[in-house]
């Protein structure tokens, strides 16, 4: 039997596929002469095996059910061919390769495929089952290697500026080839990439060169196998067994640098008597048999389906039989043998093998050539849960940092506050938590109360234990709010015990359209936030505005989590309307991205109108918003006068609570002095300064606008109270019964009874809705003498007065816009913003560590939600020496330290790079941070910075590990240790990195 080999494998080419059809040629030499067993099918001049047939087995052979040669008209459906094949389906590598991204817990990863069926489709399987793995995928790029290089070029720029740090390339070779010169002319380091089988043993791009991109990968391959006695037959060919070959006589002119017929007496002359057993090259190499041992396979399994369906004996004529394409189709289909080299062999119902793939890791050789380590495999034919395994070998990743890697395994010590640090195998440290419970201090303020902890390291019985202290669990009560303004919380049917001191923002929105037809408005824009403030503000802003006769031009909506991209095109909607008037219904958090990418864009030129969120925002009116935003005009909540507050906060003194620590530090904070000064260069707190002579945020009432609302909503709470007594009072009077009890509905009806009248003379009560009466200041940005904006009031707005007299301007001037030359949060804090302004509460919040010690979410608006939430943090510590590190710290010692310039500049209010200009303050750089009250200097709440202390110790003992290794007792293969002279990247002073490390986590 003679068989040519045409091996269809779209995604090989290059040295898999030649080297597989150079073996099977040396096959056919072999095969040739030997006596058939049985007869030829067909004629000689159309043998059955010499063209493409009905059914084809591993890409390789064609079998056909008859030898007519059939005229298709343009009419027919062409019928389909039935396959099968040596190579698994793609759906088992994509889903192998998604199981493989999740053992190593990457769950931010990019992807790059070719832009084929095989990359599209391999690619379109991986993203389903990473998805279901909870891996999410940053972008998708698609190349083909005869791209332009300008698209390859964006694509790699693409990969660049992504954050995912994990590639995926599921690529042809050629698509590899050119992704990556590219990247290797980008200089794209850095990244892990992640194979598929196509490249991933792919010889030629495992080189010194790109090994600079792409050291360490790792990826899933066919197996790789030894195919016994081919080595010793490919060293045997000759050019004498078939001498018309001119592909034979080429390869053996090219192996050997000869001629058989020399042109000149230049050129050698082959004699015959070269020897290839000599010569190492693809065609003697037989290390990397994966696409050749597919062949071998369905050598086999041709042989094997031929058997079956012919079953030729001797004695009986071929000429008879009736041979099928249903007959070489079952043949084929149940074919189940055992392979020489012991794989066993077979088809699924879609002419499929069994899915096995190995998991190879590039690695240098000690030869410092690239080789490819199995370190796992794959198999599809397991159960779910064994189908992807390990081996317990080493692994090199992107960048070559096994070295560190194999040390920090190692380490075992104890850190200077007491706590022992070490690795298991997967590099986790034993899990330790404390259970921390909100609560608030004697001073109102929340606290962390350590109420248990947590310790996996010991027995079970024995890991979860409580302290014997008090927990405070949520509560449910009735609410009177003094900043949720949203219009939705009037709604009785599902806000019934709902009340606040604070306007709906259904009259703000009625007074902006007032104020807008006032000044003759009648073309504006408008800018929302996305969410029920913003929607439902803006929708009764809309409908009055129509009212009055104002048209709005465009509606824009925003998020402070919405993309750059699409604040910018909001920006760009703003920028190219024709309409000079903005009203900007936006919560603070939307107002500060909007700013900033107003600022960036240079919009100006506009007037804009404010809600009471942002319109009183000190933080937001700065010299450098005023370019954008200078005479700013909108509503906000009355300012009022506390009497008595000024005197009553200047009288506070540490001893009037003297065990109160946060009493003690905003003392010492804002006099720069201690109680127990540590050294003779501390100034002492003598406890006889006085707040009297202090400015700052805690002294200044001038602007009690939030503030005024909490009082009166102290007051309502006191008048409901006393109103519920008197009346139970009475009930008793006139039926003393013993268990009669005051009910919510008692308390409810007298809160909305309520009507007094303020110390500041202003009146209070609720209507059915639990609203108070709306009333507003009117606020013009203006600078004042001194050039910082001021809010001023220049008219006033009550919706308890006749419509006609319910808006009023002052007679003072108003600065308009050209007159004049961040709140951050998370998540978490946004949802329970949300959640304070529906007056959802009464739930017990459990929370995870990444939150529930998070000292900016402690405040009293989000405790009304999440007060006595309870949930496990990573243990505080103690860092010895750290605050006064930090206190020491002056920017000249760390030259081109640009975040700690930007820190010190920030804290002390200073220009420190240039001098002093336009009334600026000069840094001198001897500023102390000891007295400075920052988040950078504050190291109450160490727990993540104590890990990263733990990891510099780690770092630090793996490096000492590696540096006093002892040759024949090192952490590598034979006992070997690393090479002292290549970790040039941990030469690095280690406070220089702990400084690094401390700065990036508090500023990120």
């Amino acid at each position: 039997m003679v068989a040519w080999v045409q091996s269809y494998h779209p995604e090989s080419q290059k040295d898999a596929t030649s080297l597989a059809e150079a073996h099977l040629v040396a096959y056919t030499v072999a095969a040739k002469g030997e006596n058939a067993k049985c007869q030829m099918i067909g004629s000689p001049e159309y043998p059955v095996l010499s063209k493409d047939g009905d059914v084809i087995i591993g890409g390789a052979f064609s079998i056909h059910s008859n030898i007519s040669l059939e005229t298709m008209s343009f009419t027919e459906k062409p019928q389909g061919l039935t396959c099968s094949r040596t190579i698994p389906s793609d759906y088992y590598q994509s889903r192998a390769l998604a199981q493989l991204v999740k053992y190593f817990g990457w769950t931010w990863v990019g992807a790059v495929r070719s832009d084929n069926d095989y990359g599209n489709n391999g690619m379109a399987t991986f993203m389903e089952a990473a998805r279901k793995e909870g891996v999410c995928v940053e972008y998708s790029e698609a190349i083909l290697r005869t791209n332009s290089k300008e698209s390859i070029a964006k694509v790699v720029e693409v990969i660049r500026q992504g954050t995912a740090k994990v590639l995926v390339a599921f690529l042809a070779q050629s698509e590899m080839d050119v992704l990556l010169e590219e990247a290797l002319a980008q200089n794209m380091t850095g990244l892990q990439w992640i194979g598929s089988e196509s490249w991933i043993t792919a010889r030629y791009l495992a080189t010194e060169k790109t090994s600079k991109v792409i050291s360490g990968a790792i990826g899933v391959t066919i197996n790789n196998f030894k195919i016994p006695g081919l080595k010793d037959f490919l060293v045997k060919v000759h050019p004498s067994q078939i001498p018309s070959s001119a592909l034979l006589r080429e390869f053996w002119e090219t192996t050997f640098g000869c001629q058989f017929t020399p042109k000149d007496e230049n050129e050698k002359l082959c004699t015959g008597f070269e020897n290839l057993k000599e010569i190492n090259n693809a065609f003697t190499d037989v290390s990397e048999l994966r696409i050749s041992n597919n062949v071998y396979k369905a050598v086999y399994a041709i042989a094997h389906a031929l058997q079956n369906t012919l079953a030729c004996p001797a004695n009986d004529p071929i000429e008879n039989m009736t041979w099928t394409k249903k007959d070489a189709l079952l043949s084929s289909q149940s074919v189940n043998f055992t392979m020489p080299t012991g794989e066993s062999v077979s088809f699924d119902s879609n002419g499929d093998p069994t899915a096995r793939y190995e998991l190879v890791n590039w690695q240098k050789n000690p030869a410092g050539d690239i080789a490819f380590i199995t370190v796992g495999h794959y198999d599809a034919s397991l159960p779910s849960d064994e189908q992807f395994v390990m081996k317990p070998v080493s692994i090199v990743w992107a960048g070559n940092s096994d070295m560190v890697l194999h040390s920090l395994q190692s380490v075992n010590f104890t850190m200077p506050t007491g706590e022992s640090v070490y690795f298991n195998s997967n590099g986790d440290p034993t899990a330790r938590y404390e259970l921390v419970n909100w609560q608030k201090n004697p001073a109102g303020d929340i606290a962390f109360i350590t109420v248990g902890h947590y310790d996996a390291s010991l027995p079970s019985d024995e890991q979860f234990v409580m302290k014997p202290v008090s927990i405070v669990w949520a509560g449910n009560s009735d609410m009177i709010s003094h900043f949720a303004t949203c219009a939705c919380l009037s709604n009785r049917k599902e806000y019934p015990s709902f009340f606040r001191t604070i306007p709906s923002d259904y009259y703000q929105s009625r007074a902006l359209a007032q104020l807008v037809k006032y000044f003759g408005w009648t073309w504006v824009g408008a800018v929302r936030s996305d969410n029920d403030y913003g929607n439902n503000g803006m929708a009764t802003f809309m409908e009055a505005a129509r009212k009055e006769g104002v048209c709005v031009e465009y509606s824009e909506a925003i998020l402070r989590t919405n993309s750059k991209e699409s604040i910018a095109k909001v920006v760009e909607v703003i920028k190219q309307g024709t309409a000079k008037v903005l009203v900007a219904f936006l919560a603070q958090s939307e107002m500060d991205v909007l700013l900033e990418e107003a600022l960036a864009q240079n919009m100006t030129g506009l007037q804009w109108i404010g809600s009471e969120s942002w319109i009183t925002a000190r933080y937001l009116a700065t010299e450098r918003t005023s370019k954008v935003i200078s005479g700013a005009i909108g509503f906000t909540i009355n300012k009022s006068k506390i009497p008595g507050l000024k005197d009553f906060l200047v009288k506070v003194h540490p001893s009037q609570s003297p065990s109160s620590a946060l009493l003690r530090e905003f003392w010492e904070t804002t006099f720069g002095c201690q109680f127990t000064p540590k050294d003779e260069n501390e100034k002492l707190c003598t406890g006889f300064e006085n707040l009297k002579e202090i400015n700052n945020t805690f002294t200044d009432v001038s602007e009690l606008r939030i503030s005024n609302n909490v009082y009166k909503a102290v007051y309502a709470i006191a008048h409901a109270l006393q109103n519920t007594l008197s009346k139970l009072a009475r009930c008793k009077v006139d039926d003393p019964t013993e268990n009669m009890t005051c009910t919510q509905k008692d308390a409810l009806l007298s809160s909305q009874s309520v009507n007094f009248t303020m110390p500041t003379g202003e009146s209070v009560y609720f209507n059915s809705n639990g609203d108070p009466t709306a009333r507003y200041e009117l606020v013009n940005w203006q600078k004042n003498p001194a050039g910082d904006i001021a809010f001023i009031t220049v008219g006033h707005y009550d919706a308890s007065l006749p419509s006609a007299e319910q808006f009023v301007m002052k007679p003072v001037s108003i600065v308009w816009a050209g007159n004049s030359d961040m709140v951050d949060g998370n998540d978490l804090d946004i949802l329970i913003k949300e959640l304070y302004y529906q007056n959802v509460t009464g739930f017990q919040w459990v929370g995870s560590e990444g939150w529930i010690t998070y000292g900016y979410l402690a405040n009293a608006i989000n405790y009304a939600v999440v007060g006595g939430a309870v949930g496990f943090a990573v243990p505080n510590a103690h860092i010895p020496g750290l605050k006064e590190f930090i206190a020491s710290s002056r920017p000249y010692m760390t030259p081109g330290n640009t975040g700690l310039v930007e820190l010190w500049e920030n804290v002390f209010d200073c220009n420190l790079r240039l001098q002093s200009h336009n009334g600026a303050k000069s840094c001198t750089g001897e500023e102390s941070l000891e007295t400075a009250h920052t988040r950078f200097t504050d190291v109450t709440d160490a727990s993540l910075l104590n890990n990263i202390y733990k990891a510099v110790y780690a770092v630090a003992y793996a490096v000492d590990g590696l540096l006093a290794c002892v040759e024949g007792k090192g952490p590598f293969p034979n006992g070997s240790c690393a090479n002292k002279g290549r970790i040039e990247p941990w030469q690095v002073e280690l406070s220089t990195v702990f400084l690094y490390l401390c700065h990036c986590h508090l500023f990120q």
